[in-house]
């Protein structure tokens, strides 16, 4: 054989690989979660009690298992079932709702907190 053919054949056959692997990995692509199911009140109450037995991770873990939350939506979970009074606070039988993102950190100069536009 040639070194034309033998360069062709290599070509043609990290050209199967490379589309063998671009195929194989197109498939492993991460997918947005469903959004996690309801919690029975059973379930919160026994979430409620690890809470109160200081077992944050194990809340997490156990509701990601009830609910097939993701670790982040689990997190914060939890983080919002315990409130600002705790796990003991007063509770309204309800999933907790989350407070809405704000952004942090220093505004320019000139700049106001509710319109972000600057001042005249």
């Amino acid at each position: 054989m040639s070194d034309l053919e033998q360069f062709w054949g290599l070509a043609l056959v990290l050209a199967a690989v490379y589309l063998g692997l671009a195929l194989f990995l197109r498939g492993k692509a991460p997918v947005p979660s469903d959004p996690p199911r309801p919690i029975a009140p059973q379930q919160r109450a026994e979430l409620l009690e690890l809470l109160r037995q200081g077992q944050e991770v194990a809340a997490v873990q156990r509701y990601r298992d009830y609910s097939g939350a993701s670790l982040t939506a689990a997190h914060a979970y939890i983080q919002a079932l315990k409130g600002p009074a705790g796990p003991d606070g007063p509770s309204s039988g309800r999933a907790p709702t989350l407070p809405p993102q704000e952004k942090t950190g220093p505004r320019p100069a000139g700049q106001t907190a509710r319109s972000g536009h600057k001042r005249r």
